[in-house]
């Protein structure tokens, strides 16, 4: 689907961002009521950028992203913690089978 948008002024690099993350944080318009949420959100996932007066300041962005409710959010952020958590437990178990198999091989030589 392609993304639509309205931008509350003229197009600048941090709007252009600003679209793309409303599809990461699940909120489809800044307003002066959830800016606070966005920022938020943003900050959950390790987003130190924008400021918080850079979201207040681009109140009335809209986009056509599916909105996510805070529990839904939430489902997304704990399955995404968890796969990349696992992710990483594979490649380590992946390493120490790898180093296991090399020392074993360097004894059975000497």
């Amino acid at each position: 689907m392609t993304m639509n948008y309205r931008l509350p002024h003229d197009p600048c690099e941090l709007c252009e961002r600003l679209v793309r993350l409303t599809q990461t944080v699940g909120i489809d318009e800044i307003t002066d009521d959830n800016w606070r949420e966005f920022w938020t959100r943003l900050h959950m996932l390790g987003a130190h950028i924008p400021t918080p007066q850079q979201v207040r300041e681009h109140a009335g962005l809209k986009t056509n992203v599916m909105p996510l409710t805070k529990a839904q959010f939430k489902e997304r952020m704990v399955k995404n913690m968890r796969w990349s958590a696992e992710t990483s437990l594979n490649k380590k178990l992946e390493e120490e089978s790898g180093l296991r198999k090399m020392r074993a091989s360097i004894a059975f030589h000497r």
